[in-house]
């Protein structure tokens, strides 16, 4: 595929590259929640993966380019994509708090627009106030 029908540089996607970009994005348009990164346990400052942390029927639950998971659905996903033993959810906070503010190559692709027009997207195809995912 011409690299020109990717959204991001380089032929990446939400879930291998742009999921910094798509988490920014995904707090823009729901305005609540929290930043969230998925480490491994054996190497826990990397950051493997970020998503969007909220609360859902009482449960804390992840918005990704997948869809909405829980806790341990993501968790299952995670270690199953990136062949992993064990990982931990952290907000973003929290991961700083331990580890010093992230500063690994992670493209968050805010200077060249990316971001805002995910967001955009995301208001135009779907209204929070109808977003009623199954769990």
């Amino acid at each position: 595929m011409d690299e020109d029908n990717y959204i991001f540089p380089g032929g990446h996607g939400f879930l291998d590259g742009g999921c910094y970009a798509f988490a920014l994005a995904l707090q823009a348009w729901y305005k609540e929640g929290a930043l969230a990164v998925i480490t491994c346990d054996d190497e826990p400052e990397r950051i493997q993966h970020f998503v969007l942390q909220i609360e859902y029927s009482d449960e804390i639950a992840y918005l990704d380019g997948d869809g909405l998971s829980l806790s341990l659905e993501m968790k299952n996903k995670m270690m199953v994509l990136e062949d992993l033993n064990a990982i931990s959810i952290l907000t973003l906070g929290e991961h700083e708090a331990a580890y010093g503010d992230f500063d690994q190559d992670i493209e968050s692709y805010s200077e060249v627009g990316i971001t805002d027009e995910l967001e955009k997207s995301l208001r135009r195809s779907i209204s929070k106030a109808e977003w009623n995912p199954p769990c």
